[in-house]
């Protein structure tokens, strides 16, 4: 994250010297806050793109998708169940193929993020989100983190399905 006030790395060039229409060959660009306690830096970093220089940058039907989730969801999660660390956010298409990520994710739609909660444990916010009334597509819950779907990413339906991921491709559902 640079020291700048407000400013990212950028997401398109992540700083690496090369020509960059986002930042202007700055290699910074402003950090949008989604909601009260996100930012876009949370939603778009990325060790796996910065490493292989895969562009990571939301267009902005993503953008607003992403403040959408954040503001009507994840936000009232962190309200609800205390400090989240987010491990996944949005996947351009060729970051979710490097991460072998599946093609019908919800990361590429800017509709899914994985956490970690910091202030209870993984089957509390499962719980969280049996006891909701607030709506969501899926509450995934992974070894070492809880993917959270706020909606399909084709048919921006909320299914409200609790689900426990067993292996590649095994996914149970999760019951209280």
């Amino acid at each position: 994250m640079s020291s700048k006030r407000n400013m990212m790395i950028c997401p398109r060039c992540w700083n690496k010297n090369r020509p960059c229409d986002k930042c202007e060959d700055t290699g910074y660009v402003p950090n949008v806050q989604l909601s009260d306690n996100f930012t876009l830096w949370e939603l778009v970093r990325s060790n796996e793109a910065m490493t292989r220089g895969i562009p990571n940058d939301p267009i902005v039907r993503e953008l607003d998708r992403l403040r959408e989730m954040c503001q009507r969801l994840v936000q009232k999660v962190r309200n609800a169940k205390g400090l989240l660390t987010v491990t996944s956010g949005f996947r351009s298409l060729a970051l979710n193929r490097a991460v072998k990520g599946s093609p019908t994710s919800a990361h590429p739609a800017a509709r899914a993020m994985d956490v970690v909660p910091k202030n209870c444990s993984l089957t509390d916010l499962m719980h969280w989100f049996a006891d909701t009334d607030i709506g969501f597509d899926q509450a995934i819950l992974e070894p070492g983190w809880v993917h959270i779907g706020y909606k399909h990413p084709t048919s921006g339906q909320q299914r409200r399905q609790l689900l426990q991921k067993y292996g590649p491709g095994d996914y149970r559902v999760w019951r209280p």
